[in-house]
């Protein structure tokens, strides 16, 4: 009788177990679906030490999306070269054919692999090509790898490949992960060096490498128990097939705009703020499309970088470095990329300035260790020059660019009959959406007034409908501060968001008080160029700034071409 209670106890507990090991799949599935945007999982242990995916070409992807759109002549040429200190790196020379990553978490190592081709310059016919496996390895404080050729690779006869590798940091605990990098890969050939930038996007779809078969399991329709421990199911998951590899010829010839008419001017306004004015406005698209993340390609010592084993071996000798092992010494030069690469930064007036903290873009990012713009202003006492328009301050978040930028305006608006700026948002403090807009994303977009004429009107509704509304907008100093933008030397902007009728205004100022005449013919033309309409922007200008070295996890964007006021 004893032996019978304890076998049925020992069933019941087996029971018990078996009902419990479900629950955590179950809930593991909810939050993978919560967490699917985010891109991650939200338990460190469901992460698989090995992963391995197909890479991303991040120049393939707007090739492909212009080529869907067939709409190739009407956007910016994306750049087809690098400065690298006296070198120069030639972009969209190349094609990668088969290339895959192999992530091992455990040992922080990353091996890339396939084939690469240098294309003729006709960027059709191929002049050589090569198989190529490099491989390396980062100490955890850095997210930095260096990738080299593996010993079990073939010779490098015609192609030499190299890679640095910028890990990015998963919401888990803020640890760098490198299923989700930025992989800058360098090609030489024949003393002539190419780039392509591969983009590893897995956190919560990895494909598990050297996992058992998979087993069907079917439901149980006795009630026979079954070990929950003897089950060791292992599902494999792959990731998403990635569109075929095709680099359509770009159209850089600009079609000529027809003619803007002048705009109504509607006088019914107020000459003061109105409440109108500092509500919160939906920002529309900018059509705008993603291109290359900034990464390493500027940065990174090519002639070090392109060095043979031994010949590091007999620098490292002739330094007196000891050497322990191949793994040591790459992990030292990974130390020494990570340093050469993001160095201790200071701002144009000498200050220690922080780095790194724009991911992502404007439209599909967020923001690490933010700078906070009220902090900004009492520190350097620029109550006066720059003003927080809210009474909340948990939209003034950006990067340290976007401090130096708005501190810059101030001072220049100050100038002029001693205006300040007013500010209505930057970013939240981790950065992600910020409605009612698609952007403000990763602290490099904000939104300010339009400046008027006695510099007290927040924020002027300018226009409204498409058409111009009486008010006290300043248009001649609206056009010095933003010619301004587009020549400092502070943070270099990429667009201003403007809504068409003020930009029709902006355009017959300009030309009526000959500013595309002379000297300063070049810096009008650029203003507009990169001036832009997108709805919303009646009673604020949006300012985004460009990504920098100082930000390598920040992603640009490739923009439609304007020709707003030809001269």
């Amino acid at each position: 009788m004893k032996k019978s209670n304890i076998k049925f106890s020992s069933l019941m507990l087996s029971l018990i177990l078996a009902i419990s090991s479900c629950a955590p799949s179950q809930k593991h599935d909810q939050n993978k679906n919560n967490t699917q945007n985010a891109g991650i999982t939200e338990n460190e242990a469901d992460l698989p030490p090995i992963i391995e995916q197909e890479l991303v070409s991040t120049d393939d992807n707007f090739q492909k999306i212009l080529e869907d759109q067939n709409k190739a002549a009407e956007y910016e040429a994306p750049t087809n070269a690098i400065q690298n200190g006296e070198d120069l790196l030639y972009v969209g020379y190349t094609k990668l054919k088969n290339v895959k990553s192999v992530y091992n978490r455990t040992k922080n190592e990353l091996e890339v692999s396939g084939i690469a081709e240098i294309l003729n310059a006709d960027k059709k016919s191929v002049r050589v090509k090569q198989e190529f496996k490099i491989k390396g390895k980062y100490k955890a404080d850095s997210g930095v790898i260096k990738l080299r050729p593996v010993e079990d690779s073939k010779d490098e006869k015609d192609i030499q490949v190299r890679a640095v590798v910028t890990c990015f940091k998963s919401d888990i605990g803020e640890k760098y992960d490198c299923a989700r990098a930025i992989i800058d890969l360098f090609i030489k050939h024949q003393n002539n060096f190419y780039t392509e930038q591969l983009e590893a996007t897995s956190f919560d779809k990895p494909k598990v490498v050297g996992a058992g078969k998979e087993k069907e399991k079917k439901p149980e329709i006795d009630m026979d128990l079954v070990d929950p421990e003897a089950d060791n199911n292992q599902v494999k998951v792959t990731p998403e097939g990635q569109a075929e590899d095709k680099k359509p010829v770009i159209d850089t010839v600009v079609k000529t705009p027809t003619a803007s008419k002048p705009a109504v001017v509607i006088d019914d306004s107020k000459e003061e703020a109105d409440p109108e004015a500092l509500a919160e406005v939906e920002e529309g698209d900018d059509d705008s499309i993603a291109g290359r993340y900034e990464g390493k390609a500027a940065l990174v010592k090519l002639a070090k970088l392109f060095l043979s084993d031994k010949d590091i071996e007999e620098l490292d000798s002739n330094d007196g470095k000891p050497k322990s092992s191949k793994d040591d010494k790459d992990e030292d030069d990974d130390s020494d990329d990570h340093q050469a690469a993001v160095p201790v930064q200071k701002d144009t007036k000498g200050r220690l300035r922080l780095s790194n903290q724009a991911v992502g873009s404007p439209d599909n990012g967020r923001l690490r260790n933010a700078s906070f713009l009220k902090t900004h202003i009492e520190t350097y006492k620029l109550i006066d020059k720059v003003v927080i328009a809210n009474s909340s301050p948990k939209n003034y978040y950006g990067t340290q660019e976007m401090m130096e930028i708005l501190e810059a305006i101030g001072e220049k608006a100050n100038t002029l009959q001693r205006n300040k700026i007013f500010i209505s948002r930057i970013s939240a403090k981790a950065g992600g959406r910020l409605p009612p807009s698609k952007s403000h994303q990763n602290g490099m977009d904000v939104d300010i007034g339009y400046f008027t004429v006695q510099g007290k009107v927040q924020f002027p509704i300018v226009a409204s409908g498409g058409s111009l509304r009486k008010s006290d907008f300043s248009v001649a100093k609206t056009l010095e501060v933003f010619k301004f933008l587009m020549t400092q030397q502070v943070s270099p902007v990429d667009r201003l968001f403007v809504d068409q009728s003020i930009i029709n205004n902006l355009c017959r100022e300009a030309k009526n008080s000959g500013k595309f005449k002379g000297s300063e013919k070049a810096a009008y033309a650029k203003l507009f160029e990169n001036m832009q309409h997108v709805d919303g922007h009646g009673n604020h200008f949006h300012l985004r700034l460009r990504c920098t070295k100082n930000q390598p996890d920040c992603q640009h964007r490739i923009y439609k071409k304007m020709n707003n006021c030809a001269g």
